[in-house]
C-alpha cells in the first residue's frame, strides 16, 4: 500500500473557486483508496508503445444511469515512474492521453465482463499533458476542466447522453500509452497504479480493468493470465458538473480498520454485496457531491436525500418530474419504495467531514455521506435489488438530482 498524503500529487488545471465560468468537479472514483503496491505497465513496454495502446478503466451501466446528459467535467488517475529507471529526478514526463469510450459486454476467456467498446469513441481524445516529478511514488493526477483553461479542449464540458437507446450505458477510460516509451535504466517510463485489495461479488462483474493491444486489436482483463491481479482496479476516474452518488461499504474490500482513515470502501464490491446471506453483520452507506450547490464552507442551502427508485432487476423505466427535478423510477413499485423510505432505512446525507465515513481526502468540497448502516445478517435478502438516486432540496424545493446506481444483496 504505497500512497501516503506527503506523496500525493495533485495536477489541477484552471480549477479555482467556483464561479459563474466554473464548472463543478463532482467525482465518480469507482475504488477503493490505497493503491497496490505494484505497477501496471502498457502492453508493449517492454519493447516501446505503440500507437493506440492502452490500459483502460470500466465505470459500469448500472453505476451511471439519469434522466439526460452527463456533464463530464474533468478525469483522474493514479500513476508512477517504472522502477526500473535508474536515473535521477525530477524527471520530465508526460500525463497520459485519455479517450473515452461506451462499453460492451463481451465473453473474454470464457468470461463474460462489461468492457471497453473499441468501435465506439466518445469526446475529442485528450492530449498528454508535460510535467516534472520530483521524485519516483504514486501520483493522483487530477485534471480538470475550465472555461479558461488553455487547452480549448478542456474549457468546456463534455456532453455524453446517459441512455443509449433508451437503456443505460457505461463508460471506459482508455489511458494511452505514449507512443514509443519504453522501459529501461535511462528512461523515466510511465507506469499506472492499481487501488488496494477490491472485491468483486455477483451479480457485479470479475474485472472492470484491462488491457488494449492496439497491434492485436487485443483486449485482455485484469485477473486473466499474463495480467495484472483483479484484487487492483486501475485507479482512474471522472470528475461531472452534474451531482454524483456512490456507494460505500466494507464488502467493498480495502483497508478495514484503515488506521490513517484513508479508506473509503467505494470499490466495485460495495454494489453487489454478499452482507445479505453473512454470518456477521456488514455495513454500507452513500456518498454524494455537489460541489454547485456547496456555500464555499459556509452553512449547508441544500440537502440530499436518497431514494430508491426500482426494486427489480430491470430498474428505473420511467421519468417522474419533481419540480426542476427529473428522477428515473419505476412507477409501478414506488409503493414499494416508499415503504423502504417510511421505515427510515435511509434518510439525510450529511455534509461530509474529513476523515468520516468514507475516509480522508483533501477536497470535500460539496461532500455529503451518511454514517455507515449497518445490515444484519438476514438470508432473506439474498437476491434482493435496490436501485438508488439522490434527490437534492433546498428546504423542501426540489432542485435536481444525481445518477442512478445498483446496490445488490447476494
Amino acid at each position: 500500500m504505497r500512497l501516503s498524503p506527503s506523496f500525493l500529487y495533485v495536477l489541477t488545471l484552471l480549477a479555482g473557486s467556483l464561479s459563474a465560468q466554473g464548472f463543478a468537479h463532482n467525482r465518480i472514483e469507482f475504488s477503493n483508496w490505497w493503491l497496490e503496491n505494484r505497477e501496471d505497465r502498457f502492453p508493449n513496454f517492454g519493447s516501446g508503445n505503440g500507437s493506440g495502446d492502452g490500459l483502460f478503466k470500466v465505470l459500469p451501466a448500472e453505476l451511471l444511469e439519469r434522466d439526460g446528459n452527463h456533464l463530464v467535467s474533468g478525469y483522474r488517475i493514479a500513476l508512477s515512474i517504472d522502477d526500473g529507471y535508474a536515473g535521477s529526478f525530477p524527471a520530465s514526463i508526460k500525463i497520459p492521453g485519455l479517450q473515452l469510450h461506451r462499453t460492451s459486454a463481451r465473453s473474454i476467456g470464457g468470461k463474460t465482463y462489461e468492457t471497453i467498446d473499441m468501435a465506439t469513441t466518445v469526446g475529442p481524445k485528450f492530449d498528454p499533458i508535460p510535467i516534472s516529478l520530483p521524485k519516483d511514488d504514486s501520483w493522483i493526477v487530477e485534471v480538470r476542466f475550465d472555461a479558461k483553461a488553455r487547452d480549448p479542449k478542456l474549457r468546456r464540458l463534455l456532453s455524453v447522453p446517459a441512455l443509449v437507446n433508451g437503456r443505460r450505458a457505461g463508460l471506459a477510460l482508455l489511458v494511452l500509452a505514449t507512443p514509443g516509451d519504453k522501459q529501461g535504466a535511462a528512461n523515466p517510463g510511465v507506469v499506472l497504479q492499481s487501488s488496494y485489495q477490491e472485491r468483486h461479488v455477483s451479480p457485479g462483474r470479475e474485472s472492470y480493468s484491462g488491457s488494449y493491444d492496439a497491434s492485436r486489436a487485443m483486449i485482455s482483463m485484469f485477473g486473466q493470465t499474463g495480467q495484472p491481479s483483479a484484487s487492483g482496479e486501475l485507479y482512474a476516474g471522472l470528475f461531472f458538473a452534474n451531482p454524483t452518488l456512490q456507494i460505500y461499504g466494507d464488502c467493498a474490500g480495502g483497508v478495514l480498520k484503515d488506521p490513517k482513515m484513508f479508506e473509503t470502501h467505494l470499490g466495485p464490491g460495495a454494489y453487489a454485496t454478499d452482507m445479505g446471506s453473512r454470518r456477521n453483520p456488514a455495513f454500507f452507506g452513500f456518498y454524494a457531491q455537489a460541489e454547485q450547490f456547496d456555500p464555499q464552507g459556509k452553512a449547508p442551502t441544500h440537502s440530499i436525500f436518497p431514494f430508491i427508485v426500482s426494486t427489480s432487476s430491470a430498474g428505473p423505466t420511467s421519468i417522474l418530474q419533481l419540480g426542476a427535478a427529473r428522477m428515473r423510477v419505476n412507477l409501478g413499485e414506488l409503493t414499494v419504495a416508499a415503504a423502504f423510505i417510511e421505515a427510515g432505512l435511509f434518510g439525510k446525507i450529511d455534509r461530509y467531514a474529513a476523515k468520516g465515513a468514507v475516509g480522508f481526502d483533501e477536497d470535500q468540497l460539496g461532500g455529503y455521506a451518511t454514517p455507515r448502516i449497518t445490515v444484519p445478517a438476514n438470508v432473506s435478502l439474498k437476491g434482493k435489488v435496490l436501485w438508488l438516486q439522490g434527490l437534492i432540496t433546498k428546504g423542501l424545493t426540489p432542485i435536481d438530482t444525481t445518477n442512478v446506481v445498483r446496490f445488490s444483496f447476494n
